[in-house]
């Protein structure tokens, strides 16, 4: 949200009593035109509505996947109102070239499989493409609830996979694996909060802004009931900030904006604590300047590394660090380049990965390491691209994917990796986004959810498969929302909360599973 964003209330949102958060120089998310917010509607359920899992239209499959190719052999019960099961193995004709399993297979490619998913269902295994003309149609074995779809490989590419099928209950809801289901709504609109998952397994959500301005607000959500209750109030009220998950479980709360109903504020230094065993917040030391769209990084000394964002007035080459022991925070070296909307990403060796951000007169492809133990940056390898508001994702392997964002031109679909020093691109997501989200799952996949295409708020969500290099398709948001949160449960779920719909912030929520 730098300053080349233009704060823009619509008329349609200012009747509902929508004000703005950020002063203009300070760059505020965009908003369309009351022509554009009465056409971004997004045409996907309605965002408060509970899914209706019994309805094959509510699965959301992204329109790339044919959900004929998922070849189930045994319908879960949830699905049986909606799906023809023996049509849908009928249509898994042989195609030119190769012999067709569980999913098409190009000429000359292979067939994916069919995992056992909870329930460790049987494996339904595809054939081989390639060979002669026609080639037979193979179940090869049977499913059950649970099941994974994955597609295999043509002609110079590869297929996607589609996480469909099996049965969760979680809060007195049931999910199908691989889309998303509405659970209980949070007392607020809000979005730009943050959102921290605690060691009880509860999330905090702090902040951010609603109808009233900024927020002082703050709820915890319960995944064994799916229910939000409050959590205290803030000493501040404010938004984009940051939440960092201390070591001994409480949560710092770092600097952000603090604004009025006609966009006119302040950014702030002050810092304040949250205990979960008190429910209540604290104000804790200062920063030594005020900031706003900034980076914080547990380190794993157990201090906070603050980097970069915005004071007002200008971008930020510094940095400091948070010490729990003292409740002070202390000057640290400075980057080498002033950075507003970048990542920082905590590295398996202990340094900490800073990559592009805005720079007060562009967007960077720059990247710096800090060396916590120097306590200083040094310069590291370059992005293929310029981007900020994108999202950086530490991998299962130690690497890092990059994803989306925002260049001088426009809304981004590239993705990067980077890996010892150097980035390199990877696949493309299918469409560009920014202010989205991206949350390593269990499975070492990486789920990018919502954010904006430069026109409007999007529902759509893809998975990131490191190993394959690829996005693949998955189910979408029942609401289209930027700015929201995601957090991974203990459970192996994924809590989206709140976000800006285009036409109004949100206090919905789902789960993705």
């Amino acid at each position: 949200m730098h300053h080349r964003n233009v704060l823009l209330i619509a008329s349609a949102l200012l009747l509902a009593g929508l004000a703005a958060c950020k002063d203009n120089s300070a760059g505020a998310a965009y908003l369309p035109s009351p022509a554009d917010a009465a056409s971004s509607a997004p045409d996907v359920m309605a965002p408060d509505a509970p899914a209706d899992l019994t309805n094959a239209s509510d699965l959301s499959v992204m329109p790339d996947v044919n959900v004929a190719d998922l070849a189930v052999t045994q319908a879960p019960d949830s699905l049986s109102p909606g799906l023809d099961v023996a049509a849908d193995l009928a249509s898994d004709q042989a195609s030119t070239g190769g012999v067709v399993g569980t999913a098409d297979a190009g000429a000359g490619g292979t067939t994916g499989t069919v995992d056992a998913g909870n329930n460790d269902a049987p494996v339904a295994t595809g054939g081989t493409g390639g060979g002669g003309t026609g080639g037979t149609t193979s179940v090869g074995g049977t499913t059950t609830t649970g099941g994974v779809a994955t597609g295999g490989t043509g002609p110079g590419g590869a297929g996607g996979t589609t996480r469909s099928g099996g049965t969760t209950t979680t809060g007195g809801t049931t999910l199908l694996q691989g889309v998303f289901a509405a659970t209980g709504s949070m007392s607020t609109e809000r979005y730009t909060h943050t959102a921290t998952l605690l060691q009880s397994g509860k999330v905090l959500i702090v902040g951010g802004q609603g109808y009233s301005g900024c927020l002082a607000s703050a709820e915890l959500y319960d995944p064994t009931v799916g229910a939000f209750s409050a959590a205290g109030t803030l000493a501040t009220a404010r938004s984009v900030q940051t939440a960092t998950l201390l070591q001994d479980g409480r949560v710092l709360i770092v600097g952000g904006f603090n604004g009025d109903l006609n966009g006119l504020g302040r950014w702030l230094a002050s810092a304040e604590l949250y205990d979960p065993e008190t429910g209540k917040f604290a104000a804790t030391g200062s920063m030594t300047a005020a900031r706003s769209d900034h980076a914080a990084t547990l380190l794993q000394n157990g201090k906070v590394l603050i980097a970069g964002g915005f004071d007002g007035t200008n971008h930020l080459t510094s940095a400091e660090i948070y010490d729990p022991a003292t409740g002070r925070f202390a000057p640290t070296g400075s980057m080498n380049s002033a950075r507003e909307d970048h990542t920082a990403t905590l590295l398996p060796g202990g340094k900490v990965l800073l990559a592009g951000g805005n720079n007060g007169s562009s967007d960077s492809a720059t990247a710096d390491l800090y060396a916590p133990d120097k306590g200083t940056f040094s310069a590291t390898g370059s992005m293929k691209g310029a981007r900020d508001s994108h999202t950086a994702t530490l991998l299962q392997d130690g690497r890092v994917l990059i994803a989306g964002g925002q260049d001088d031109v426009g809304a981004l679909a590239s993705a990067e990796i980077y890996d010892a020093g150097v980035f390199t691109a990877t696949a493309s997501m299918a469409g560009a986004r920014l202010w989205h989200t991206a949350t390593l799952l269990q499975d070492g996949m990486v789920l990018v959810a919502g954010g904006n295409d430069a026109i409007s708020p999007i529902a759509g969500a893809k998975l990131y498969d490191p190993t394959a290099g690829m996005f693949i398709s998955t189910g979408n948001l029942h609401a289209g929302r930027e700015q929201h949160t995601a957090t991974l449960l203990q459970n192996g779920m994924v809590l989206v909360a709140g976000g800006f719909a285009g036409t109004g912030y949100l206090s919905s929520a789902e789960l993705y599973k």
